[in-house]
C-alpha cells in the first residue's frame, strides 16, 4: 500500500506544506502533505487511499469558516480548490464543483439570467462547504436552491442525494456535517429568470453592504459563533456580543494581535502575526463575556481543523446550560426585546 501514492499525478500531492496560505484566517502550521484533486475520480482515489493506509486528514475548502491549528499536523490536508468546474447542463440549472468560490457561482448564474443566488454574492467560501453547512444570510439559505448533491464517502464510494432526501435539517445543520462524506458536486435549480442588469444590481447591493460592515478589512473566519434562534434565546450572537461589550476585547502582542471587529461583534480580525491559539483565547473571552452578561453560552460556528493542545481544546468543547439567574435573565429579556424591535425596523 505504501507505493499507492506513486499513482497520483505530481500536481495532486504537495509534501511538507505550510497550510497557512490556504487559510482565510492566515494562520496554521505544517501538514504532512496537501492533496488537491481536480475531479471526482481523483477525489475518490484520494479518499480511498487515506482509508486503506489509515492516514488522518481534514478537508479544507476556502478556509473561510475554519481555524487551523498552529501545531504540526501528522496527517494530510484535502484541498477542494481544484474541483472548480461550472456549467449549466439543463435549463435553469448551475452545476458546480465543490471548490468553486461562491462569488463565481453567483456571477455565472447572473450570466445565465438566473436569479436566486444574489444573496450569496461575495459570501466568502466555496459552494461545497456552503452546501455542507446550509449557509444562510439576508433571509435566504442554500437549501432553497440545491437540487442534487454528489458526495464521496471516506472509502471512496460515490453517493447521490436529491432535494427530496432528508439532507438539510436547518441552519448550519446537515447530514454532511456528521456522516464523513465529502461533497464533490452540487446542482442548483434556479427557476426564476431576470435581466442580468437587475440581478447584478441586487448582487452589488449585497457586496456594498458587506463592504460597509468592513467584513474584508482583515483576515477572519466570518462569524465565530452560531446564532441561536431558539425560543429560549432568539437573539443573534453578534447582537449579544455587542451588548456584552465584547468589541473592546483583543488578545496577543502588538506585532500579532487578534481583536474583535469594531463593526461586527461576532467577527475576529487577525492583525499581524497572531497565532491560532491567540484567536481561540480571544473567542473564549468573548464567550465568557456574553455568559456573564445574560447567561447564554454561545456555540461555535467556526470549525477547528488539526490538533490542538488538550487543555485548550477542553475549554473550546466546554458546554454550559442557559443560566437563568434573575440578573442575567433580565438582561437577556431586554436584549430580546431590543433585537426584535431593531429587526422589525430594518424590514
Amino acid at each position: 500500500m505504501q507505493n499507492l501514492s506513486l499513482q497520483f499525478p505530481p500536481s495532486l500531492l504537495e509534501r511538507q506544506r505550510l497550510v497557512r496560505p490556504k487559510s482565510y484566517f492566515q494562520t496554521g502550521g505544517v501538514c504532512r502533505g496537501i492533496f488537491e484533486p481536480k475531479n471526482v475520480s481523483e477525489l475518490s482515489h484520494t479518499l480511498r487511499w487515506f482509508s486503506e493506509c489509515g492516514y488522518p486528514y481534514f478537508v479544507l475548502g476556502a478556509g473561510s469558516n475554519s481555524l487551523i491549528s498552529d501545531l504540526s499536523y501528522k496527517g494530510y490536508v484535502l484541498s477542494m480548490a481544484g474541483l472548480n468546474a461550472l456549467s449549466s447542463p439543463l435549463p435553469n440549472t448551475v452545476a458546480c464543483g465543490a471548490g468553486v468560490p461562491n462569488y463565481s457561482v453567483t456571477e455565472y448564474a447572473a450570466s445565465q439570467n438566473l436569479s436566486g443566488l444574489e444573496w450569496m454574492h461575495c459570501l466568502p467560501g466555496q459552494i461545497g462547504a456552503t452546501t455542507r453547512m446550509n449557509a444562510r444570510c439576508y433571509g435566504s439559505e442554500i437549501s432553497e436552491v440545491v437540487y442534487t448533491i454528489i458526495t464521496v464517502t471516506a472509502t471512496g464510494e460515490l453517493r447521490h442525494y436529491d432535494a427530496n432526501d432528508d439532507v438539510f435539517h436547518g441552519y448550519k445543520d446537515t447530514i454532511f456535517m456528521s456522516n464523513g462524506e465529502v461533497i464533490a458536486e452540487v446542482l442548483l435549480y434556479l427557476p426564476v429568470s431576470k435581466p442580468i442588469e437587475e440581478i447584478c444590481a441586487t448582487m452589488e447591493k449585497y457586496r456594498l453592504d458587506r463592504r460597509a460592515k468592513k467584513q474584508f478589512s482583515y483576515p477572519s473566519c466570518g462569524c465565530v459563533f452560531k446564532n441561536d434562534y431558539s425560543e429560549d434565546v432568539g437573539v443573534a450572537a453578534g447582537f449579544l456580543l455587542d451588548k456584552a461589550g465584547a468589541k473592546s476585547l483583543s488578545y496577543g502582542s502588538a506585532e500579532g494581535k487578534a481583536w474583535v471587529s469594531p463593526y461586527h461583534g461576532n467577527f475576529i480580525f487577525h492583525k499581524g502575526e497572531a497565532l491560532s491559539e491567540d484567536i481561540i483565547q480571544l473567542s473564549l473571552a468573548m464567550r465568557e463575556r456574553v455568559f456573564s452578561y445574560c447567561g447564554v453560552w454561545l456555540a461555535y460556528e467556526m470549525e477547528f481543523l488539526g490538533d490542538f493542545p488538550p487543555a485548550l481544546w477542553q475549554k473550546v468543547k466546554e458546554e454550559r446550560p442557559l443560566d437563568k439567574a434573575p440578573g442575567k435573565l433580565a438582561a437577556l429579556r431586554a436584549a430580546q426585546k431590543e433585537f426584535r424591535l431593531r429587526s422589525s425596523n430594518s424590514l
